[in-house]
């Protein structure tokens, strides 16, 4: 994918504001799995349809879904607790890194540009994950929606995210995956390189012929494949 923009963009950068899940962290396949993991877990079947129902729900959200959906005895503040556990044993153990996003990390280190993780997922999880994957020493903050008291619908985790490193919105590069926060962040005059991830794939609802990563491509400041094409245009 040609991103003529890509090198300087990045030669111009003064900050970067990270993403977490689906930009650096190779973990929506396991999103999109977790609510057939609780049904497993509790002795029944998969549900094919359980992920686009849940998708663009908080975990709290798709708790009370679940709670009705199965007509469980369980209260939903129980299955939110079990969807925790599951998600936290994940980033606990499992979970990995994409391809070259250590090494961009590394390099944003060595050129002494500040890094900052701006992430809906909960703190316990992204304490456990970045401490076992020995990366959250290259980010000179970590923010999270919920601490914040927000969402990637609104742009102040971004603000603050440059804000805390102390530079201007249009001297910070955002990097993120999903559309309706590079959205965000756009409107609210960042620029953002896109990481292409295998949610954005999805067919929308109604819509055979098109999915999120066909508008991401178009409104993006630019979009990449994957760590490497970044790795490439800095010349690391």
């Amino acid at each position: 994918m040609e991103n003529k923009s890509l090198e300087s963009i990045l030669h111009n950068m003064k900050c970067a504001i990270f993403d977490m899940d689906g930009t650096i962290l190779d973990s929506m396949p396991m999103w999109t799995n977790v609510g057939n993991i609780f049904l497993a877990e509790h002795g029944m079947s998969e549900d094919s349809e359980l992920w686009s129902l849940i998708k663009t729900r908080s975990l709290k959200q798709a708790s009370e879904l679940i709670k009705e959906r199965y007509s469980l005895e369980d209260s939903a503040d129980k299955i939110y607790d079990d969807l925790n556990a599951i998600t936290f044993r994940e980033y606990s153990t499992r979970l990995l890194l994409k391809e070259g996003a250590r090494e961009f990390l590394s390099e944003l280190k060595r050129r002494g540009i500040p890094a900052v993780l701006a992430t809906a997922t909960d703190r316990s999880c992204v304490d456990s994950c970045l401490s076992r994957l020995e990366i959250k020493g290259d980010f000179a903050h970590i923010l999270t929606c919920k601490e914040l008291e927000t969402s990637k619908s609104e742009p102040l985790i971004f603000e603050e995210a440059a804000k805390q490193c102390g530079v201007k919105k249009e001297d910070a590069v955002v990097f993120e995956d999903a559309l309706h926060a590079i959205k965000t962040a756009l409107n609210d005059g960042f620029r953002v390189v896109a990481i292409e991830d295998i949610v954005a794939h999805e067919k929308r609802e109604g819509k055979e012929n098109e999915c999120d990563w066909d508008e991401i491509r178009t409104i993006a400041t630019a979009a990449v494949s994957s760590w490497k094409e970044i790795l490439d245009a800095i010349g690391a």
